[in-house]
This record gives C-alpha cells, sequence and structure tokens, in this order.
C-alpha cells in the first residue's frame, strides 16, 4: 500500500493527515476549540483519516461529566499521558523573554510552555510512526518544524488561528505602559519566530484576508490560504431568533485583555446612552475570567449582568435580542459573531469586532463612535421585527460564506493537501538545513 494511506471499514483507501494541537478540543467551548473541530471536519471532507497530537489531556475541570473527551472516530495521541506542572519561576520568566530578543529567535512565545512535554524529541518520531499523507501544525508549534520536516516527507501545513503578530501588539497595547516590557519581548519573538519558520512549511492558512496579507510577509513565497473559521451547515438555525427586548449579551472570555478592553470601554461610553433610550436594558456578559473587573463593572453600570462560563449557549441565543461584539484591539476573525448569526441573531459591534468577516451592511449593525453604535444598538433592542430581519440575512451569509462544505470546496481546489493525488512535499531537506541552522 502507497504510504500515508489507510483503508476505511468500506474497503476504499483514504489518506492520513495529522491534526497538532496543544490539547484536544473537546467539548468545543471556545474559539481555539471551534476552530480545531473545524480542521478535523474539514479534513475528513478532503478524504482523510485524522489523527489528533496534542502535548496533553484536557485539565479536568475543563472536561465536561457527561461528554467524552473526544467523539467516536477521532484518535488521540498524546506526547505526555496527563498534564505536568508548567510553572516557572519568575527569573526563568524573565530570562525566557529576554531569549526572544536574540537574533534569529526560534522559539514562539505563545507555546512556551510546550516545552514542558519535550516535544522537540517525541513529536516527530511520533508523528512519523503514523506515517501520514499530510500534517496540520498549529502555529505555536512552529519551532519544531524543521524537525518534523526530517522526520517525514509529506506536505506540512501552518494553521495560524489568529496573524500572530498582530495578536501580539495588540497585547502590548492592551496593557499599562508599566507593564509592556513582557509583552513587547513576546511581540518580537512571534515575528522572530514566525519569519524563520514559515518558509519551511509547505503551506500556510489564516483566519481572514487580512491576516493573511500581514503573513505573507514572513512566509517566504509559501502558498498563504484564507481558511476561515466556519460553522458545521447541518447547525445553522432553521430561522432568525429575535429574542427579548431589551436583552443584549456579549460572549467572551474577559480574561484575555482586548476582550475586557472593549467591554470595559463599551460600559463606559456606549452602554449609559443605551439605557437612556431604552431604561430597562440588560447586558449579559457570558464567559469566564476577569472575575473581579466584571464584578466592579457590574456595580457601577446598572443593567449589567454576570453569567460565567455556560456549558450550553442555547438560552443565550433564545432569549438575547442583540448579541454584541465592541472590540476595539484583537487578531483574526470573531468567531463568536458567525455563531451568532449561525443561530439567527441580530448583531451589533465595532468595525473591530466585525473585522475579516466582510459582513454585508444588513447583517450587522457598525459603528465605531458611542453615540452611533448606541443608537443602533437601542433601535435594535426595541423592534424585534427589525432583529428578525437582521438575524434572517446574517443566518443566509453564514451559510453561503462560512459553511465547512464551502471552506472544504476551496481548499479541494486551492490546498496543497486538498489535491487527489497522492501529495509529496515541496519543501527540500537541502532547504531546511541552510534556512534553519539556529534550530540545533
Amino acid at each position: 500500500m502507497t504510504a500515508g494511506l489507510v483503508v476505511t471499514h468500506t474497503g476504499q483507501p483514504t489518506r492520513r493527515a495529522v491534526l497538532v494541537l496543544p490539547e484536544p478540543p473537546y467539548p468545543a467551548d471556545c474559539g481555539n476549540a471551534l476552530r480545531d473541530v473545524q480542521q478535523v471536519a474539514l479534513l475528513s471532507r478532503l478524504g482523510y483519516e485524522t489523527i489528533l497530537v496534542c502535548a496533553r489531556p484536557r485539565p479536568p475541570a475543563r472536561r465536561r461529566a457527561d461528554r467524552r473527551d473526544a467523539p467516536e472516530g477521532v484518535t488521540v495521541r498524546f506526547l505526555s499521558s496527563q498534564a505536568v506542572s508548567e510553572c516557572e519561576r519568575p527569573l526563568a520568566t524573565i530570562l525566557r523573554k529576554a531569549s526572544y530578543l536574540r537574533p534569529r529567535n526560534a522559539a514562539h512565545p505563545f507555546g512556551w510552555w510546550l516545552r514542558f512535554y519535550e516535544p522537540e524529541h517525541r513529536l516527530p518520531a511520533l508523528i512519523r510512526d503514523l506515517d501520514p499523507s499530510a500534517v496540520v501544525l498549529r502555529s505555536v508549534y512552529v519551532q519544531y518544524l524543521p524537525a518534523i520536516r526530517q522526520a517525514v516527507k509529506c506536505p506540512i501545513v501552518v494553521d495560524c488561528h489568529d496573524d500572530d503578530l498582530q495578536l501580539a501588539a495588540e497585547m502590548v497595547r492592551s496593557v499599562p505602559a508599566y507593564r509592556r516590557a513582557g509583552p513587547w519581548a513576546n511581540a518580537i519573538g512571534v515575528q522572530s519566530a514566525l519569519a524563520h519558520a514559515l518558509p519551511l512549511a509547505d503551506e500556510v492558512w489564516a483566519v481572514s484576508a487580512a491576516d493573511a496579507s500581514g503573513l505573507k510577509r514572513l512566509a517566504g513565497g509559501r502558498p498563504v490560504l484564507t481558511v476561515p473559521s466556519g460553522v458545521d451547515e447541518g447547525q445553522v438555525a432553521v430561522a432568525s431568533v429575535a429574542g427579548r427586548n431589551g436583552i443584549g449579551a456579549i460572549v467572551a472570555n474577559y480574561a484575555y485583555g482586548p476582550n475586557l478592553a472593549g467591554l470595559q470601554w463599551f460600559a463606559a461610553r456606549v452602554w449609559p446612552l443605551i439605557r437612556a433610550q431604552v431604561p430597562s436594558a440588560e447586558l449579559w456578559l457570558v464567559g469566564d475570567g476577569a472575575g473581579d473587573a466584571l464584578a466592579r463593572l457590574c456595580q457601577r453600570h446598572p443593567g449589567l449582568r454576570t453569567f460565567g462560563r455556560m456549558p450550553d449557549l442555547y438560552c443565550v441565543y433564545r432569549d438575547a435580542g442583540v448579541m454584541l461584539a465592541p472590540l476595539l484591539q484583537g487578531g483574526g476573525s470573531r468567531l463568536k459573531v458567525v455563531e451568532a448569526w449561525r443561530n439567527g441573531k441580530a448583531v451589533a459591534g465595532t468595525s473591530k469586532g466585525l473585522e475579516g468577516l466582510d459582513a454585508p451592511s444588513d447583517a450587522a449593525a457598525v459603528a465605531d463612535n458611542p453615540e452611533r453604535l448606541a443608537a443602533a444598538i437601542a433601535s435594535l433592542l426595541a423592534d424585534e421585527h427589525a432583529r428578525l430581519v437582521m438575524g434572517a440575512r446574517g443566518r443566509e451569509f453564514v451559510a453561503s460564506r462560512y459553511a465547512w462544505r464551502v471552506i472544504a470546496s476551496t481548499l479541494q481546489d486551492a490546498s496543497v493537501i486538498g489535491r487527489r493525488e497522492d501529495p509529496v512535499g515541496r519543501v527540500s531537506m537541502a532547504a531546511v538545513s541552510r534556512s534553519a541552522p539556529w534550530v540545533w
């Protein structure tokens, strides 16, 4: 049998893909996990049997007792059978961040904790033993790409869930000036790591056209494809959902600086204007992180309510009138907006909150001026028919642009791993040895 091919229970050969992630994405309760689940679905549509290779199991606190770690048919291999201590002393943190400033740094700052699982030794050998036809690598693993290249001859794709460069820069701006030294070192380290590793990939996936443009500057001529974060078309709502008058909702991880900064701006500058027009309005804050900061916001601004992390967002999408994305910073695209459209909801936010989605004007209310944004949201909160119309348009848009079948069709035609013939990696080992002596 050809290397990298397996035979399914139907007797038909299929290709094997290895998807390298920090941890299994099941249950998919955050943006990164939702995209990881999507990548499994896309690879299946392209004719691959997918094996997940992860550094660690999910922490017990993030598993649900009523769900398996992975659904039947999804195989997961771990670099370590259990999570290990990922703590480092303050001095070690300072030295690590200082190392990002050296010329030709290879370590990705966002994947610093991976070293506790010894991926430089275990990962290439594990992937080689799985004999894949393709490898899809989360961008935090790029420092191990040269060793993986030596271990396998198949195409290697680097999947960037965000434009890591922009994300690192936004994290610098999201903290006070006296705390910027560490994020600043991270931003330099991200650029160095990507600039040295991405040219060794066969292909790079970006989440939006804007992100793809930024990554092309670092990819050394390698193809950069826009692979948006989408939805399973089988889960798109059959109709728009108006929800209740006067209820707005934000679903986010508030421990992430740009999310919290956007909420604080919205609560201080926009929410009082909305309450002046709709005195009974409520803003539901769904998600965990920054508990003390959220509590202070609720005390300061009438109408704000916190719900923490919810295992099922059905009640939110059923009852909330408008889903909000009031971001001022951040990179990538807003999967929570796509999820809101999938559920037939009206959406409102800033241009940064809708960035990268290319939404039609009738699918969302977008404004950066506090007065204009407040007026648009207040109008929607009081008008059930307008919310139904906007929710219907968003639902149609997400089905036509962000359905998995649409994304898979694009990959089938454009990606090095989407072609029907058994693919062969296009980056030679000579190129690896010339380009990456710094790894060793």
